[in-house]
């Protein structure tokens, strides 16, 4: 056998019996998530400028139903989590997500957990609010995995004739 060879056989085999007794370190936390949010008109399909867009977590929502709407709406501003659409009808929010997984030798496996209400608010529209989890269709996502946007269509609010 060739000395290469016979040493890449070692280097391999010892890979081996290092994976299975060197034990995998469990974790849990969290990760922060950037999402870009599209919104867009239901019917025409053309972008929907200043709607003002919340993915907050729970206790952020809890904070925010204790203030009056005045303090609430001027708190709002200040979370990672709310932003306002721009010309195209987009704007980025991030979010911490409850994440776990191991740790192994070389590498750190693991998903990340991604859910919670949407709600999104614009002159002339009606007020959406719609699970992010309905929108990606699951919920847990490997940690490799980056959720790059979402598109959420919303509906003009109607007009009632005398």
């Amino acid at each position: 056998m060739k000395p290469a060879l016979k040493l890449a056989s070692i280097i391999v085999a010892l890979l081996v019996i290092a994976s299975i007794i060197v034990p995998t370190v469990a974790w849990d936390g969290a990760t922060f998530v950037t999402v870009t949010i599209r919104v867009l008109d239901d019917d025409t399909q053309d972008p929907v400028t200043g709607a003002e867009v919340s993915f907050l977590r729970d206790i952020e929502r809890q904070v925010l139903s204790t203030l009056s709407t005045e303090d609430a709406r001027s708190s709002l501003q200040s979370f990672e989590g709310y932003a306002v659409t721009d010309s195209a009808g987009t704007c980025t929010v991030k979010k911490r997500c409850g994440a776990g997984g191991g740790n192994f030798i070389f590498w750190k496996t693991g998903r990340f957990i991604i859910e919670g209400p949407i709600t999104i608010r614009a002159d002339g529209y009606d007020k959406l609010d719609i699970l992010i989890q309905n929108i990606l269709g699951q919920k847990r996502f490997p940690l490799s995995q980056k959720i790059k946007s979402v598109t959420v269509y919303i509906k003009k609010k109607e007009r009632i004739n005398p």
